[in-house]
């Protein structure tokens, strides 16, 4: 193990490995961890099963980038906060522990709700100071914006899962806030995809589609009806909330397969560390996003209104 470790090492540098590797790692451990869940869930129930480990790996992969390019994020920190660098190894810590957490489907009413409350940490504290002083900015920093309390979202759904008998108000709560937010983002992303069609699919940041992907305009406005439909549902019908959160959960993962997995086979090959980066990112980002509306999927009741 320590060999394979060193010569991948030698192909690829840590601020790349890393990542990579525990990634891998914790969608290896989830996949075994869920396997009881899997079995016995039915039909598109499987999928929804698997939510919790396609949002633990992104935080395990996110967790090696605060560890192997610190000296990179350190420059993301306030300047009024003080030692910057060890807020980067002290967020990648709480990135590990809650992934393994997560994924083990332990504590998770812990993990979920101090998750929630560091990613809308990130909001008020690098976001909106952004967007106060820039408010005519680009759309793609907006669109990362709306994006990081959707993050929050899915850890308080998982979270609501875990206190769901023990303290169901508290629970529904936070399962209507989950709701209402990425039903409300997921329009939103969907309105962008009919008016930037260009852009790749389920978060139009501004990466372009790359031209040996085909059917760029069918994924695009597909793409967008998904998420508009899905969104809109979720929002006026909260019967159907469940369904609507599990068809566009199993969308977006359809989509990571067929277009940012190619992108990240593509970037790993790039000589440019950079692109390399990038690639993961655009994977991982995404795959974060559909955990966080699976998870949503798993919290929503399968009979009844939630709230």
């Amino acid at each position: 193990m320590h060999s394979l470790i060193a010569v991948l090492l030698l192909q690829f540098s840590p601020s790349v490995f890393w990542p990579y590797f525990n990634g891998v790692v914790l969608i290896l451990l989830g996949l075994f961890a869920t396997r009881a869940e899997v079995s016995r869930a039915r039909g598109l129930d499987k999928i929804v099963a698997l939510g919790r480990v396609c949002y633990a790996a992104p935080l395990a992969v996110f967790a090696g980038e605060h560890f192997a390019s610190s000296q990179a994020l350190m420059q993301m920190v306030p300047g009024y906060m003080p030692i910057r660098l060890f807020w980067v190894y002290f967020v990648g810590t709480c990135l590990v522990a809650a992934s393994l957490s997560i994924v083990l489907n332990i504590q998770v009413q812990w993990s979920g709700i101090l998750l929630g409350i560091m990613f809308i940490l990130f909001v008020l504290m690098l976001s909106v100071p952004a967007d106060v002083s820039n408010p005519a900015r680009s759309r793609f920093q907006w669109i990362l914006t709306v994006r990081e309390p959707s993050f929050s979202c899915g850890a308080f759904a998982l979270a609501a899962t875990s206190i769901a008998s023990s303290r169901p108000r508290f629970s529904h709560a936070l399962v209507a806030l989950a709701r209402i937010w990425i039903s409300l983002v997921v329009i939103f992303y969907g309105v962008e995809h009919f008016l930037h069609p260009a852009n790749v699919p389920v978060i139009p940041l501004p990466m372009l589609m790359p031209a040996w992907i085909p059917a760029h305009a069918v994924i695009a406005y597909l793409t967008g009806a998904a998420l508009v439909a899905a969104g809109a549902t979720m929002v006026f019908s909260k019967i159907n909330a469940r369904r609507a959160a599990t068809y566009l959960g199993v969308y977006i993962l359809l989509i990571i397969a067929l277009v940012y997995l190619p992108i990240m086979i593509a970037s790993a090959s790039a000589a440019d560390v950079g692109v390399k980066i990038e690639g993961l990112n655009y994977f991982f980002d995404t795959l974060f996003f559909g955990g966080a509306v699976l998870a949503l999927a798993n919290a929503l009741p399968k009979d009844a209104p939630n709230a």
